[in-house]
């Protein structure tokens, strides 16, 4: 009798669909590791900038002198020339940028595997996304997966302040239903992703031939707690392991009725920003006016104002030129 129990059990309805969705799920989240390193267009181009950022920083090792860092969102990597800046100011420079979809975590997670002691890290780290909640985007996970950086994943406490919840490492191979979308776009209007030819330059710099028409409109820039305490917790990593950690604000395109207010926002935002770190010296606030400074989006930069965006940078960067809470506070009234 208790035999024939367990076989009509076995046999249930319910644990028969049990056993479809186990199969089923399994199906799926396999397809999507193979979909993850085989078919999704815009993750492989973000494998192809790092690894080219990789190849770039392994040319200068830990004795020929410090480094000049910077990372960020994608602003990031369509604004620094690392390789003009390296041969006009005779110091290396790695473009480190990666983009806002990566999330504060992964922004610093990431860029950690390019310092060594003695480097300076520039955080141009879009001012947005430090008010986004917290948290180790699908994204980020994504691209760790794709190229194999267990290390790193191991390291993240230590890095952030935060572990990696295996469970959301578990699940970041699936695509969800916006990236499904965008592939099957593609597939049936056989349109290449949009930056999937973008030229990416050996200092890390990529360049895109893409123009869109740009809003005048400007943001608001803040500093979460949570945020605040994240930066703390990075520099105080860095800095245990010899490397500087400083900020610069990216450029972004507002309409000249605008410009006044975003600088004076832009100004206190940095007031409080320079109590963690210092904040790189750029009278501008990250302000600038001219579209044809920018190329598909208010943060991505052309070509030729990607090398005047570095060149400044980097220029004040290495002279130590940086604000005081005083001076940005001063600034910030001065602009009402």
């Amino acid at each position: 009798m208790l035999a024939t129990g367990r076989n009509t059990i076995s046999r249930s309805p319910h644990v028969r669909v049990l056993g479809a969705l186990l199969v089923g799920f399994c199906i799926s989240w396999l397809a999507s590791v193979v979909y993850l390193f085989t078919l999704d267009a815009p993750m492989e181009n973000w494998v192809r900038a790092l690894d080219k950022q990789d190849r770039w920083s392994q040319h200068f090792t830990a004795g020929q002198g410090p480094r000049l860092v910077v990372t960020g969102g994608s602003s990031c990597t369509f604004s620094i020339d690392g390789g003009m800046a390296t041969e006009q100011f005779h110091v290396p420079v790695i473009n480190g940028g990666l983009e806002a979809g990566m999330g504060a975590y992964g922004v610093l997670l990431l860029s950690s595997r390019l310092t060594e002691s003695g480097d300076t890290l520039v955080l141009a780290i879009e001012p947005p996304l430090l008010l986004s909640p917290l948290d180790y985007t699908q994204d980020t996970l994504q691209l760790m997966i794709r190229r194999l950086e267990w290390d790193r994943l191991v390291q993240a406490k230590k890095v952030t302040g935060r572990a990696v919840p295996l469970d959301s490492l578990f699940f970041s191979p699936c695509p969800g239903l916006q990236n499904v979308a965008a592939f099957l776009g593609r597939v049936v209007t056989h349109t290449p992703y949009r930056y999937e030819n973008a030229e990416i330059r050996a200092g890390g710099l990529m360049v895109t031939d893409f123009r869109y028409p740009l809003s005048k409109d400007g943001y608001i820039p803040g500093l979460s707690p949570g945020n605040r305490d994240v930066l703390l917790h990075f520099r105080d990593w860095a800095s245990h392991r010899g490397v500087r950690v400083v900020y610069s604000i990216p450029w972004y395109y507002v309409g000249n009725e605008r410009a006044s207010e975003q600088k004076r926002i832009n100004a206190r935002f940095l007031a409080s920003l320079s109590e963690i770190m210092p904040v790189v010296r750029e009278e501008e606030f990250g302000v600038q006016t001219d579209p044809s400074l920018f190329a598909d989006t208010k943060w991505h930069l052309t070509e030729e104002a990607a090398q005047v965006r570095t060149s400044e940078l980097v220029k004040h960067t290495l002279a130590g030129d940086f604000w005081t809470a005083d001076q940005l506070e001063r600034v910030a009234s001065a602009f009402r």
